[in-house]
């Protein structure tokens, strides 16, 4: 089907009832250059009540044009939502016609992590002067260093080439971040002790994964406790709800969040220190099974209301001793076909791919969404 034929169908459905709607809330888009392209394809439509304001060059080192674009299109008692599209000028530099990639490092995490906590201060201190308006960071494209200078004229665009895979592995990076900042987490801080021995077999494996995937060890690690706790511990709390409940929805429907909260109503294996407690309050000799589901919903919770997509390897380690104990006790209790523990083990020892980090993160992520709307 042709642009045009799709087109065509979108606004016969759309279109009409559009037109007939004011907008409930004012919208401003703030970009660099990039601005135009979207301005040429909306600005027939009169209907959106949007502007556009396009800077060629824009990035977090030019706030004074974001606050002047603000002051002149949004009056503090508005209702509006300010998009915000200035990462691609943030991770490269122009020099005369060529770009280059900004922070040419295999390290550039620190780098791109500043460059959030740049964003995460600026949404935070127009929200605080214009109390009615969202800020939302807009993704940063895909784009080549190569092919940019190419079209430039660049008489060696080829040794860009590097520069250019850096560059996607920044964007996808940066992105991840930017879609966090978004939504709004927040970390859960939490203390347990620690098995030495064990940190230093797995910190070891974690840096090797980390040189083969391009990622680092802390976002290997996260990984693989996300792989455990949506695998391998909703596995045991179903596998333990079908002894006592009938009827169940097929296990693909189910999720922690789902499975704790039937628990919870069944009521059965009641926890030491009864439902909803945290980790101070779970003692190492409390071992009951309900002791178990509550150490499932607490790890599930450290996961999906983190800042970032990151596992420190002491936390990680922590967090292996404790569901490897409790997996134990579950496939005693249990019996699966297969051990959750052998699952486990599957899982720590294995490389983790590129694949797999952002399949994790996209699951992660939707958890969290789910569990906000909710309250």
């Amino acid at each position: 089907m042709s642009i045009v034929k799709i087109r065509k169908n979108i606004f016969n459905i759309c279109l009409g009832n559009a037109r007939k709607k004011e907008p409930k809330k004012k919208a401003l888009l703030i970009a660099d250059s990039r601005g135009r392209y979207l301005a040429d394809e909306i600005s027939t439509e009169k209907f959106i009540d949007i502007k556009i304001v396009s800077e060629p060059g824009l990035n977090i080192n030019k706030t004074h044009i974001i606050w002047k674009s603000i002051k002149a299109n949004i009056k503090k008692k508005d209702r509006a939502i300010l998009f915000l599209w200035i990462a691609p000028c943030d991770l490269t530099t122009k020099e005369g016609k060529f770009i280059s990639l900004t922070y040419n490092t295999s390290k550039y995490h620190s780098k791109i992590d500043n460059l959030v906590t740049k964003f995460s201060t600026l949404k935070a201190q127009i929200e605080s002067r214009y109390k009615h308006t969202k800020v939302c960071f807009m993704e940063c494209p895909p784009y080549s260093i190569k092919l940019y200078n190419k079209h430039q004229g660049h008489e060696d665009p080829i040794k860009f080439t590097e520069q250019t895979t850096r560059l996607e592995n920044q964007i996808f990076y940066l992105n991840r971040q930017i879609r966090r900042l978004n939504t709004q987490l927040y970390r859960v801080c939490v203390r347990v002790k620690v098995n030495k021995r064990d940190i230093s077999n797995i910190h070891g494996e974690s840096s090797a994964a980390a040189i083969l995937t391009g990622f680092t060890k802390e976002e290997i690690n996260f990984t693989k406790m996300g792989m455990i706790a949506l695998n391998i511990l909703a596995d045991a709390l179903y596998d333990l709800l079908k002894q006592d409940k009938a009827n169940l929805r097929p296990r693909s429907d189910c999720d922690i969040t789902n499975l704790y909260s039937e628990h919870r109503k069944l009521n059965k294996h009641i926890p030491s220190n009864s439902w909803g407690g945290s980790w101070q309050t779970i003692r190492n000799t409390d071992i009951a099974i309900g002791d178990d589901i509550e150490r499932i919903r607490l790890t599930r919770n450290e996961l999906q209301h983190s800042r970032i997509f990151k596992l420190e390897d002491k936390r990680f380690i922590e967090l292996c001793n404790i569901l490897s104990d409790l997996l134990k006790r579950f496939d005693h209790h249990n019996i699966p076909r297969r051990l959750y523990t052998d699952e486990l083990n599957d899982i720590l020892a294995k490389t983790i791919s590129a694949e797999e980090v952002k399949s994790i993160e996209n699951d992660i992520l939707g958890m969290t969404i789910e569990v906000e709307i909710e309250h």
